[in-house]
């Protein structure tokens, strides 16, 4: 703090009139800016500056450090425009705040509201205004008030990393809101120093704004690549944006320039598995108490230089590419390259100890005893083992750490089929099981968002039985006597519950280590494909299985004596149009006969042993 306002402060502090004066206006000039830019609102700006103002000088004689004089004002300031927001939920239209920042430059620096095209600086305000009053508080401490992390963590009573994390959210929404308004994707730079310049108290202020990586904090720096050859560059250039340090350029979307997204998206996957990776962090969040229920990951893998990572949620599955600096959102789930089970921390120890003996590992998977409903569990897997931490939080989905920490200007590719863009399928089944003919049909929502709308249902038929299923209203097995059975298993644990938040091969495996049957897997040699087989005492079902689509496309079934032979194939067709369904009636009013003991095993060696009786 300069000399003459530290006497400024110090004597007002002791009562002098003339200096007490002499620091209202002061303090007045330095809060008008900041509160500003935190209301776009000019009218409310004035109200609040006075609000603070009172404050500000009622409290001045409690003030231990003078030198401390503009973070307490500040921090008044900000508490003075929470409550104000808390009073008042609802804002004002967007284009009354821009006629107050019209109106505010016209008496500080028209120069450049002149220059720059109005609807221009409009989709910057309309964006900034757009935002949620926490992430432009954020934004502004940050990038115009020049405060460190530690310093927005006091001024805003939270702490360092919730301010780190609100500070990666607040970006994020930023350029996705510029993006909205034709501004491009890497304008996020662009539109914060354009708003300081516009927001600037003075000519000279405005032309003191620099937005610089440091500032950012987000790895690579934004670049102006894209940009000069849209209309952004006219803003660049014309409102002298400073963006200081050396930019270093990522070819980011570039790795399209050969490749479809659906093949880049498989190529940063294998390089994923290759990857010697040392630490690992997941987080898991199951909304629903239910063993079997969707679980939201979220998986950071880092090796050396190597970072990529992983995020499970209600919309789908996004994989972040470090090298090509691209997000993914994909056709599957996450499944481990090598093919080894995917396990869940609150697997059944038995579940566990029985993957372990199949795949040879040395059975040390740490398994988690969950609680009820929203409950997260956090596992950190480094050098020195596993450590897991449990609590429970009903909002966890909207918690930073089930927000992907990519950079903020990295690309979003939408890799996925239009079958996969729709959210779910319906599906028709065909072929032969042990002398029998089987047809069948179904609906199956590939994320959890859509299985309210399009819930699963399942619907399998031969002359003697029905094998139907919806959600929520369990399964059942309907015989041609009209009896009517509990199945007690959900059917398409056979053919993939992608909402749930597995791959289909996992799903496959995980019900058979369930029941303690025997597997293995095939990979095809160019990794497109693979083989699950699951054995009982007297069969093999082997499931083919598009692991790039996450779907099984086939199911047959072999004998385990004499030659092995072939007893029956059943094939899955997809479709992204809607079928008619036959709505079969699920009952449950189960009769008493108990089933239970001849569907221990799945549906598809139930039915072998059917037709074979």
């Amino acid at each position: 703090m300069y000399g003459k306002q530290l006497e400024l402060i110090k004597s007002a502090k002791l009562g002098c009139r003339e200096s007490e004066n002499a620091l209202a206006a002061l303090t007045a000039g330095q809060l008008r800016s900041y509160i500003y830019r935190l209301t776009l609102d000019e009218h409310l700006t004035q109200d609040l500056v006075q609000e603070s103002c009172v404050i500000v000088f009622k409290r001045l004689h409690k003030l231990k450090r003078p030198e401390a004089f503009w973070s307490w004002t500040r921090r008044i300031a900000t508490n003075v425009v929470r409550d104000h927001y808390r009073r008042n939920k609802d804002r004002e239209a967007v284009s009354d705040k821009f006629e107050d920042l019209k109106d505010m430059n016209s008496d500080t620096h028209d120069g450049l509201a002149s220059v720059v095209a109005e609807e221009w600086k409009q989709a910057v305000v309309s964006a900034m205004e757009d935002l949620k009053p926490v992430h432009r508080e954020v934004l502004v401490l940050r990038c115009y008030e020049q405060l460190d992390y530690s310093e927005i963590a006091q001024q805003t009573n939270s702490s360092e990393i919730s301010v780190r994390m609100r500070f990666v959210r607040a970006k994020r929404s930023l350029a996705k809101k510029l993006a909205k308004r034709g501004l491009g994707k890497s304008s996020l730079v662009i539109g914060l120093a354009l708003f300081g310049k516009m927001t600037a108290p003075s000519v000279a202020a405005a032309d003191g704004i620099a937005v610089t990586p440091a500032t950012m904090n987000a790895g690579v720096v934004a670049t102006l690549a894209g940009a000069m050859c849209t209309r952004t560059a006219l803003i660049t250039a014309v409102a002298g944006v400073t963006i200081a340090g050396a930019a270093v350029l990522k070819e980011g979307p570039s790795v399209l320039a050969k490749d479809s997204p659906h093949l880049a998206s498989k190529k940063a996957v294998l390089a994923d598995g290759a990857a010697q990776i040392q630490h690992m962090r997941s987080f898991f969040y199951y909304p629903d108490a239910d063993s079997d229920s969707f679980v939201c990951r979220r998986m950071l893998r880092k090796g050396g230089a190597y970072y990529t990572e992983w995020l499970h949620n209600t919309s789908g599955t996004y994989h972040y590419d470090v090298n090509s600096n691209i997000v993914f959102l994909n056709n599957f789930n996450y499944f481990n390259r090598d093919l080894s089970v995917v396990r869940l921390p609150t697997d059944p120890p038995n579940m566990s100890r029985f993957i372990s003996e199949i795949e040879g590992s040395d059975g040390t998977f740490t398994v988690v005893e969950r609680g009820d409903d929203d409950t997260v569990i956090v596992m950190e897997r480094g050098p020195d083992g596993i450590e897991p931490y449990v609590f429970e939080h009903p909002n966890s989905m909207q918690e930073d750490y089930f927000k992907g920490t990519w950079p903020v200007h990295s690309e979003v590719i939408d890799a996925r089929d239009h079958l996969h863009r729709k959210g779910w399928c319906t599906f028709q089944i065909t072929g032969h099981w042990n002398g029998m003919n089987v047809s069948g049909e179904g609906r199956m929502p590939f994320v959890q968002q859509q299985l309210e709308q399009n819930e699963p249902a399942f619907f399998l038929r031969s002359d003697d039985w029905i094998l139907t299923q919806h959600s929520g209203s369990g399964s059942q097995v309907v015989l041609n006597t009209g009896e009517t059975l509990n199945a007690g298993q959900s059917f398409f644990d056979q053919i993939g519950q992608p909402w749930k938040g597995l791959h289909c091969v996992d799903v496959i495996r995980r019900a058979a280590a369930r029941r303690q049957m025997p597997f293995e897997h095939v990979l095809s040699d160019n990794g497109d494909k693979a083989w699950i087989d699951v054995y009982s005492s007297l069969y093999r079902v082997r499931y083919a299985v598009r692991l790039w689509d996450d779907l099984v496309e086939s199911i047959e079934l072999f004998a385990r004596d004499g030659d092995g032979s072939k007893l029956g194939e059943l094939r899955i067709s997809y479709s992204a149009t809607e079928n008619e369904l036959d709505e079969f009636e699920v009952s449950n009013n189960y009769s008493e006969y108990d089933m239970a003991g001849k569907l221990e095993e799945p549906w598809t060696f139930w039915l072998a042993s059917q037709a074979s009786n």
